[in-house]
Order: structure tokens, then C-alpha cells, then sequence
């Protein structure tokens, strides 16, 4: 789905939104379920307009952003609460109670990890930059001959072709491709567009998996519930649960950690089932479905609007990219690194006859040419590479199918790694000198690629790509099983492999982001509370600020710590200090501690995220 229909259909969705709004404002005028305004915006003043569905349930919409609050799961909530309170049941309480224990360690572990895991990501983004705008480790012409000694094996282009010799890109190298520890969920960039649906279901589950720990930790330290609700802002999902200030600020540090940190707890221990279920996921679709990651990857889906439609059917098996088996190392996603991942070089090439090479046209190559030709013209730039008798490069314009591509495979196509592979002849090797052919590959200008198909009974077909590999990657779906009967839908397996991966992902990352001690998030108020735990600064009631009476999850993570002490000046504690009083002032210890941690967290994230700018602008 293009950018440009991806922001029509949200156009759409929210004028469907207004309109409908629009439509109930004016049947429902004098009607008591209708309030207007609910509140207005003290900077701007802008109204937001709230609908009351039933006493339980209201609607709130304000431009692009929709909310739905409701009070129906009080009830449950009060329920648990008075179950967990029974006597009768106080062994399942002091063992919940212990389970959530574990949370709020896990909890300090997270935000550890999450720190390290920012600091090493930037160390990693600046490794790349270097990398890539720092000299290359070595030339072309050093690297023909490691990469000769790389061949062993020899792979069949077409059933006709007698030999065809191809050297596969190594696996480790693409494998070292993907080595961040923080790798961005971008739709369209570095997932493809059309798993945006699902990764918007995906992201919405694992938020209510992470709200469903407040909740259930909120029952188990009786503290009531305000209402839970769920929001979408243009077009990403959220949900919250809205709990009372008073009873909050009256529960111990420990019951605070365990409430705070209950979210993160629960996206972890799902992160963990994921995993589990993983395992036997396998086994399920064994029984109508058969893996075929190791010879490939199998097409489930061409978008309706893309040439390959015509040339790449359904259910095809895609075996190779250029040189590459996709089935060469089932651990590592090939199609996705070799498709985004900077354009890898073709190794080896394939020999020519002299002569005819150094005769035709070089309209088609640099400096003459600095842009791809129109796709109605069947010419590319072809170089030869480097030897010892012609250490410079010769370009020229040649037809690309009849070698890339061929048709007619009466003649043998022999690859080669240098000109010496290609001098041949029916007596044996001939001296390079004395060479009629040249070994020569397309220009590094050209974006060609060779798509090897499996069809049919086994038939090996070549399709030739001119264009960027990134199009090939957001046009066609490709998935790791096919179907044992034909009834069976090919795209099933892989939609729910989809959804799998993505639950995995984003509650492990829910696990991580929300440890980190920023404002909107938990690790603001974690931090907090666990500075409270060690006894540094415990909150005095005579200190405190105002606190209004509810209080959601949503603003305590935004950074409104209404509980937090004002300790007083620092200056008096240091003319008392300086003064003679050795008194240890664990206000002015705590107060250093959460300032640095937080100024050193939001110090890494935007050295990462500007790192991370560079980086992808100089792959």
C-alpha cells in the first residue's frame, strides 16, 4: 500500500469520525446523555466533547484524538479485591504478593538493562557511521581472490545450461548486517506497509496485557479503581487505568513497586508464554503445512498493483537472489537483509567474447549516463573486472537478458571470478594473453537483480529485476511454509507467524521502554518509589504538594509526581554542611540520584535516536 493511499484511508477514517459525531451532536441536543463541552483546554480553549453511551461508559473526541472511558470492570475489580482480603484467602495473597515482588525486581533489572541497552545501541550506531564513511578495508581486486577460494560449489541456472558457476553472498555477512540491539518498527521502511494492521493489533494487546498488571496489582493493595479506558490518537492505539491519588500516596514504597512496575512484569511474563507457545507452534502447523524455509522462501502475496504480478505467481518458491540461496541458513531472515540492507556486489561474472564487448556503445554508462535509462530501453552498463594484463575497469552497454536472463540456453553461460576463469578452450587453459573472452558483470550504477523462481514440477525460472531491491521486498509477501492440500489457505500460517512475531517483539520492548526513567512512561515513577524503598527522602505529609483526589496512570507517567517532596533549598544544607553539621541529608542524595538518572536516560535516548538518523542517511 503506498504512503500516499495509507493517508487517504486515515482521512477518510476521521471524517467518518466528525461526520458521525457531527450527526449525533445534533440528534441527541436535548438529550440528557450528551454533555458539551467536557472540558476545555486552559491554553488554548479548546472544547472536547464527551458522549455518555450508558452511566458506565463515555465517549470523548477532540480533533484526532478518540477516547472511551469506562467504569463497567469496577466491579470485577472490587470483586478480586474483596476475594484477595479474606482471610480464607490469605496464603493465594501473600503468594500473589510475592509473585509481584518478583515484578519490581524484574522491574530494577529493566531499568538497568534498558540504560545499557540505549548507551550500547549508540555505541553501535556510531560504529556503523564510521564505518561507512571511513575508508574501506580493502579494494576489489583483494577480494578476488579469498572469494575464488570461497567456491565449491557449482548451482544450475536453467535445466539447458551445462555449467553455471555461482559464488553465494556469505550468510555471516549479512548475519553482522543486523546486529543492533534497538531496531526500529517503521511501516513501510523497515516493515512492510501492509503488516501495519497488525502491528497495531499487536501493540494494543501487549498494552492491555501491561494495563491488566495495574489492575490486578491495584485489587491486591485495595486500592479502588477510577475506570480504565482505551484511546486512539490519529492512528496508534493506547489503553490506561485511571486509579484514585490518596490511597496511592498512602501504600508503602514496596506496594507502590509493585503497582508501578506490575505493567512491565506482565509484558515479560507474556513475553515469556510467547516464547514457550513458540516452541510447539511448529508442530500444529506440521499437520496440514510443510516447511520449505530450507530450500526457500514461498510467495504468498504480490501487490495487485506491481509488474511482478504478471511474472511471479502465488505459491511460487523464490529459491535464490542473485547468487544468494535463500535456504542457506534458515536461523537468519535472507530476504529481508539481502532486499534492505545496503546493495551487495555481485562476486562473480560471467565471461563474453572480447571483441564483440569493445565494440559496442558506451551511451549507457558514466560519466555519460548518471541515470538509469527509461525501462523501454534494454541496455545496461557492464564492466570487466580488474586483472593483472587490465588493472582498469571497461564499461559498456550490453543487453542484459540473453546473460542475466537467457532465453536461449543453447550456448553455455560460464561464470567467473577473474579473466582467467574464461580462458578455455576445447584443448584445455589457454594463456590470459591470449584470452578471447572477458570476464564482466553490471556497473555498480545498475540495479539489477536475478530472481530465481521454482514452479511447477520443479522448473527453474529467471527473472530479471531493474529497479531498487527495496520495491521487490514491499511488493511481494514470501513465507517459510506451503500447504500439504490445496484447500488449505497458503497466507494462514503466515499471518499468524506475523502476529506472533510482532506480540513477541513489542511486549519484550514494552518491558524495556516503559523502564526507562522518563516522563510519560513507568520508570519515572519507579524510580521514585524505589528511591523511597531505600529509605532516601520518604515523603513527609507536611511537604507534599497538592494532589488532586484520581489521578490516572497516564499523568503519573507523564511526569506529574504530585507525590514527590520539595526538600527545600540545597544552599542551606550546604552552609550547614560547611557549617560543622556532619547530619547524612538523604534529601539532597535522592534529589542527585533521580536528576542525573533521568538527565542521563533522556542524554542516551536522543544520542540514539539522532545516531540512528545519521546512520540510516549514510546506509
Amino acid at each position: 500500500m503506498p504512503a500516499f493511499s495509507f493517508l487517504f484511508l486515515i482521512s477518510l477514517f476521521w471524517l467518518a469520525i466528525h461526520i458521525t459525531h457531527l450527526l449525533y451532536t445534533r440528534k441527541s441536543t436535548n438529550s440528557r446523555r450528551l454533555t458539551l463541552p467536557l472540558s476545555v483546554s486552559p491554553s488554548r480553549g479548546i472544547p472536547s466533547f464527551a458522549y455518555s453511551l450508558d452511566k458506565s461508559t463515555r465517549i470523548s473526541l477532540k480533533y484526532f484524538h478518540l477516547n472511551l472511558d469506562t467504569t463497567a470492570f469496577n466491579s470485577f475489580h472490587d470483586t478480586l479485591n474483596a476475594i484477595l482480603i479474606r482471610p480464607t484467602e490469605r496464603p493465594i495473597t501473600k503468594l500473589v504478593t510475592k509473585v509481584y515482588g518478583i515484578g519490581s525486581v524484574l522491574g530494577v533489572i529493566g531499568v538497568v538493562g534498558a540504560m545499557l541497552s540505549l548507551a550500547w545501541t549508540s555505541v553501535e550506531f556510531s560504529s556503523s557511521i564510521f564505518s561507512a564513511i571511513g575508508p574501506q578495508p580493502q579494494s576489489l581486486s583483494n577480494a578476488v581472490a579469498p572469494a575464488r577460494d570461497a567456491w565449491d560449489s557449482t548451482f544450475v541456472l536453467h535445466k539447458r545450461v551445462s555449467e553455471v558457476y555461482e559464488t553465494p553472498v556469505s550468510v555471516a555477512d549479512i548475519g553482522r548486517r543486523q546486529t543492533h540491539v534497538v531496531k526500529f518498527i517503521i511501516p513501510g521502511v523497515t516493515v512492510p506497509l501492509s503488516h501495519l494492521p497488525v502491528l497495531l493489533i499487536s501493540l494494543f494487546v501487549c498494552q492491555v496485557v501491561h494495563e491488566a498488571g495495574h489492575y490486578v496489582t491495584a485489587a491486591l493493595e485495595s486500592v479502588p479503581l477510577s475506570s480504565v479506558g482505551a484511546s486512539l490518537t490519529l492512528f496508534l492505539p493506547s489503553a490506561y487505568v485511571s486509579l484514585p491519588s490518596s490511597p496511592m500516596r498512602s501504600l508503602s514504597p514496596a506496594s507502590r513497586l509493585r503497582i508501578i512496575s506490575a505493567g512491565a512484569f506482565h509484558n515479560i511474563v507474556f513475553w515469556v508464554f510467547l516464547l514457550s507457545i513458540s516452541r510447539w507452534g511448529g508442530v500444529f502447523w506440521s499437520l496440514g503445512y510443510e516447511d520449505v524455509g530450507h530450500r526457500g522462501r514461498i510467495v504468498v502475496d504480490v501487490d495487485s498493483d506491481s509488474v511482478l504480478k504478471y511474472h511471479i505467481p502465488v505459491g511460487s518458491l523464490i529459491a535464490k537472489l542473485d547468487d544468494t540461496p535463500l535456504g542457506a541458513d534458515t536461523s537468519v531472515d535472507l530476504w529481508t537483509s539481502y532486499l534492505l540492507d545496503p546493495p551487495f556486489e555481485m562476486s562473480a561474472g560471467w565471461c563474453f567474447d572480447k571483441t564483440s564487448f569493445f565494440e559496442r556503445s558506451q551511451s549507457c554508462c558514466p560519466p555519460t549516463r548518471y541515470t538509469p535509462p527509461p525501462p523501454q530501453v534494454q541496455l545496461s552498463c557492464f564492466s570487466t573486472i580488474p586483472s593483472r594484463l587490465q588493472p582498469t575497469e571497461s564499461s559498456y552497454c550490453l543487453d542484459p537478458f540473453p546473460i542475466l536472463s537467457p532465453f536461449n540456453t543453447s550456448l553455455a553461460i560460464r561464470r567467473c571470478m577473474t579473466p582467467s576463469d574464461c580462458a578455455y578452450s576445447d584443448v584445455g587453459v589457454i594463456a590470459e594473453g591470449n584470452n578471447e573472452h572477458v570476464c564482466i558483470r553490471p556497473h555498480k550504477v545498475e540495479q539489477l537483480m536475478r530472481i530465481t523462481l521454482v514452479v511447477g514440477d520443479g522448473e527453474e525460472r529467471v527473472i530479471l529485476w531493474s529497479g531498487p531491491k527495496e520495491e521487490v521486498w514491499e511488493q511481494v509477501q514470501v513465507g517459510r511454509v506451503s500447504p500439504r492440500l490445496s484447500f488449505l489457505p497458503l497466507s494462514l500460517p503466515d499471518a499468524f507467524s506475523i502476529f506472533g512475531e510482532y506480540l513477541t517483539t513489542l511486549t519484550f520492548s514494552l518491558y524495556l521502554f516503559n523502564l526507562l526513567p522518563l516522563p510519560f512512561l513507568d520508570g519515572s515513577e519507579f524510580l521514585s518509589a524505589f528511591l523511597d524503598w531505600l529509605a532516601l527522602a520518604p515523603p513527609t505529609s507536611s511537604s507534599s504538594q497538592y494532589v488532586p483526589d484520581e489521578l490516572s496512570l497516564e499523568v503519573m507517567e507523564a511526569g506529574a509526581n504530585y507525590e514527590r517532596d520539595t526538600f527545600g533549598d540545597p544552599d542551606s544544607w550546604r552552609r550547614g554542611r560547611w557549617g560543622g553539621f556532619r547530619r547524612f541529608n538523604t534529601q539532597w542524595i535522592r534529589f542527585q540520584l533521580e536528576t542525573v538518572t533521568r538527565r542521563a536516560c533522556m542524554g542516551l535516548m536522543g544520542l540514539s535516536l539522532v545516531l540512528g538518523v545519521l546512520d540510516a542517511m549514510v546506509h
